[in-house]
């Protein structure tokens, strides 16, 4: 369930650095297995390279570049997303 809410939350807003709005929503992610971290895919539909950040309780966390054109995926560490707060993704 909060594999799914965080990946609406990377969709909704990415979606306005994006080239194109025609996409079809993508599935929500099933949650990783017991043991395992957290992913985030990002498709950069845009033709710019773009820095993909996660924010959380005010601290800026740069998880890498989304080439443009490409799907990329990033593995987010326990401490970004474990704890109370929200966490959003630029």
């Amino acid at each position: 369930m909060v594999m799914s809410r965080i990946a609406l939350a990377v969709v909704l807003l990415l979606l306005p650095a994006c080239a194109a709005s025609t996409a079809e929503p993508a599935e929500p992610a099933a949650p990783a297995p017991e043991g395992q971290n957290a992913r985030l895919d990002v498709s950069n539909r845009s033709s710019y390279d773009m820095d993909v950040f996660a924010i959380r309780s005010g601290q800026r966390i740069r998880l890498g570049t989304a080439p443009g054109g490409e799907t990329s995926r990033f593995t987010l560490s326990p401490g970004i997303i474990t704890g109370g707060g929200s966490v959003y993704f630029e």
